[in-house]
């Protein structure tokens, strides 16, 4: 009878576990780049339909939720993300990030605080938190175009987020070496497009990101750009290599001052290996 039992319960688990675990896929990540900086980061990512229709717009409808451990010499982060999508062209984000930094050299540091003007940088965990939500809409001419080489997409991308870092109270802190800010709301953008391709550099883009930290503070900026050029390699099937060139008018030199506005000019080569399973 136990034995009977036990069976019983075990294949309830499998019906159940089965569809759950062949929805999930996992990447690894290595990003690098000329600041210097360098980062290994690992995802989970469980899909599963959500309101599905019969139309080209609604087939694919889904519910995606991403966790992802990311550490670098002088930081760790957890991010915890829900992304549903509810039509082909638009997809509604939130989440939340907490993380920490260290210190390991003058010009390594991965959490300060700035009291009016005396810098502390001893704040091993102390802790880092994100809330954030975001709409996307994109567009693909690959959904109606059956040739392989006519697959122009856009993507934009507008988030808005509240941060803080642990005992900084109203003081300026800066983490992951982004540039000071202070608690309170912070506002993203992205505007891309680019062009996919059947062969193994796959894609090309250009993306514009605009940024305002601290709106509704004295610190707030005025609307800060990124430009970056975009060419991703697949290397072999779930391998991918980014190369991004960048150029910003970002100003984080003046480590006593908060993120301004300055010169628009060339920022950084950054690279990314990525592996899907």
């Amino acid at each position: 009878m136990t034995k009977k039992y036990v069976l019983i319960v075990g294949l309830l688990i499998s019906l159940i576990a089965t569809p759950l675990f062949a929805n999930l896929s996992y990447d690894v990540e290595l990003k690098g780049s000329s600041s210097p900086e360098v980062k290994v980061s690992t995802s989970i990512l469980y899909q599963m339909p959500l309101l599905q229709g019969n139309d080209m717009f609604t087939q694919n409808n889904n519910l995606k939720l991403k966790a992802t451990l990311g550490v670098s010499p002088i930081t760790a982060t957890f991010d915890l993300k829900a992304i549903f999508t509810p039509a082909a062209f638009a997809e509604i984000s939130a989440g939340g990030t907490l993380g920490t930094g260290w210190n390991i050299s003058e010009d390594l540091k991965g959490s300060l605080i700035n009291r009016s003007g005396i810098v502390e940088d001893k704040l091993f965990g102390k802790l880092f938190t994100k809330g954030h939500g975001g709409v996307a809409l994109q567009f693909d001419t690959a959904a109606f175009l059956k040739s392989k080489w006519q697959s122009i997409f856009a993507r934009v991308y507008q988030e808005v987020s509240y941060q803080t870092l642990q005992t900084a109270d109203n003081d300026m802190w800066n983490f992951e070496s982004s540039g000071y800010r202070e608690k309170g709301g912070f506002y993203h953008a992205e505007y891309i497009v680019g062009y996919n391709m059947p062969i193994i550099v796959n894609k090309v883009a250009l993306m514009l990101e605009t940024d305002i930290n601290n709106f509704g503070s004295t610190l707030k900026t005025p609307i800060l750009l990124t430009l970056s050029a975009i060419a991703n390699l697949e290397v072999m099937d779930g391998l991918n290599i980014t190369i991004i060139g960048q150029f910003t008018d970002k100003n984080n030199e003046d480590t006593s001052k908060a993120t301004q506005k300055g010169p628009f000019g060339f920022s950084k080569v950054a690279g990314i290996v990525k592996y899907n399973f």
